[in-house]
């Protein structure tokens, strides 16, 4: 969904003080945070349906083999927030 990286992306400019990152946990923390604010500006402002389908997205782009070895950083904080059961 569109919208849940516009989100993600809009997170990331918010918070651009916090870059360069000094640690691989910074970048986690980082896409943690950004995936987070997405997923909370989607269902303040958005149906449940497009909620369900930002997690499923979320979801199935962390079962990606490629995701894993690509984008590490990516990959932990995402599977900290849609590892869990993430409510819809």
């Amino acid at each position: 969904m569109i919208i849940c990286g516009v989100f993600h992306e809009l997170a990331h400019i918010k918070r651009w003080h916090r870059e360069p990152y000094d640690t691989f946990e910074d970048v986690v923390k980082s896409e943690y945070d950004a995936e987070t604010y997405a997923i909370r500006m989607v269902r303040r402002h958005y149906t449940k349906r497009e909620v369900r389908e930002c997690i499923t997205n979320g979801r199935s782009t962390i079962e990606l083999p490629v995701f894993k070895k690509r984008f590490p950083a990516h990959y932990r904080a995402f599977s900290m927030i849609y590892s869990t059961k993430t409510r819809t």
